[in-house]
């Protein structure tokens, strides 16, 4: 503010064409070298949590194969399995800090994602709030990552639930629907809360638009930009004072889907972490291969020898101590050029890795996840 020769008080702003200004990714001062920093830090931060977690998830995901159903403690092994995925989600952003890359899809099972969430989402909506699920389980798989369907349908089950803070009823259902020609898995979300106005309905997906005291007005829109990036849409209906339906259409993939049949092949495991290597092993054995397993890149190479080079499938993690995964990889297809190899990891995935023999998979995962990165290359398999 300034006083004008004539007693008046001004404003005076400033205005500057901000557009070609340098980003902080852009720099090459001192601060973008602490965020260079700070960036590796978090890299070899998260690879030794992804670790430790990967060998979390593996062996809740046996326990869950051994506990039945309904007994007394499977609730505490579906809590610590929850627990360790969302976790892994939390390593998954610290990555995406650390080195931004895109993820590649890999096939998910809806309604198996939803079950599991279902103790999640229950403990995510008040109290009154009764959840119900109807899950059609002969569903054909989606190439949409489980992280996609696993924060649309936790956001859009929290906005549910804060719609109903009286109490009131939440159904999920899953099912596979084909519209123009072309086949969808379909999530629905209803609630029986508070509904919207067709003004609210129609700006629903809008950017930092929201109806909520201090909502920041992100979440719808980031979820609608995951489902359209994976080739999806959100359709809503609503009636103001009933309730909202939102349902949620990923594509689905043609029923002729290959699937793993590891009768008569042979599969080299490789991880410097014996808890990684058993789950690989176990997975790999539960389809029919015969498994081999190696602590270390230059192990790896003396069994390869040992087995005069008969090997289907490789796994291997990335970074091991002397010989790593990818100087691993080029020794044995060297011998065997079309090798099929899966590689694990918890450091992010470099972009050049992916092609018809070679699929990156990041730590943790659990061993469906494996069998579908599997299933992506060129391995031999039956049609169902």
């Amino acid at each position: 503010a300034r006083q004008t020769p004539s007693g008046f008080t001004a404003m005076v702003f400033r205005v500057a064409d901000i557009a070609a200004a340098p980003t902080v990714a852009d720099t090459t001062g001192p601060g973008n070298a602490k965020l260079e920093t700070l960036g590796r830090m978090v890299a070899a931060v998260s690879h030794d949590f992804n670790n430790v977690l990967a060998a979390i998830v593996g062996a809740s995901d046996l326990l869950a194969e051994r506990i039945p159903l309904h007994a007394p403690d499977r609730e505490w092994v579906e809590v610590i399995r929850i627990a360790g995925r969302h976790a892994a989600g939390l390593t998954r952003r610290l990555m995406q800090f650390a080195k931004p890359s895109e993820e590649t899809p890999t096939f998910s099972d809806l309604s198996a994602i939803v079950q599991d969430l279902l103790p999640l989402v229950r403990v995510l909506v008040p109290n009154g709030v009764r959840v119900k699920m109807q899950p059609d389980t002969t569903l054909p798989p989606t190439h949409t990552n489980s992280t996609v369907i696993e924060q649309v349908l936790l956001n859009l089950a929290t906005n549910a639930g804060q719609a109903m803070p009286r109490g009131g009823v939440l159904q999920i259902r899953t099912s596979h629907e084909t519209q123009g020609g072309k086949d969808f898995v379909v999530l629905a979300i209803a609630d029986t809360g508070s509904g919207m106005d067709d003004v609210t309905r129609t700006r629903l997906f809008e950017p930092f638009y929201s109806t909520r005291a201090g909502g920041i007005g992100l979440g719808l829109a980031t979820v609608n930009e995951l489902v359209v990036s994976a080739g999806g849409r959100i359709d809503v209906d609503s009636v103001e004072g009933l309730g909202s339906v939102f349902r949620v259409f990923f594509p689905a993939l043609p029923a002729q889907t290959p699937l793993i049949d590891g009768h008569g092949l042979t599969a080299l495991v490789v991880d410097d972490d014996s808890s990684v290597r058993e789950l690989l092993k176990r997975a790999l054995e539960s389809v029919g291969y015969d498994v081999s397993e190696a602590a270390s890149g230059d192990e790896a190479i003396m069994t390869a020898h040992w087995m005069h080079n008969a090997i289907d499938l490789v796994v291997t993690d990335v970074v091991m101590p002397s010989l790593g995964g990818r100087k691993l990889v080029e020794h044995l297809r060297s011998r065997k050029p079309d090798l099929p190899v899966v590689f694990v990891s918890g450091y992010r995935q470099v972009n050049d890795e992916s092609s018809p023999d070679t699929i990156f998979l990041a730590k943790p995962f659990t061993g469906r996840d494996l069998l579908e990165a599997v299933s992506q290359l060129n391995v031999a398999a039956v049609e169902v």
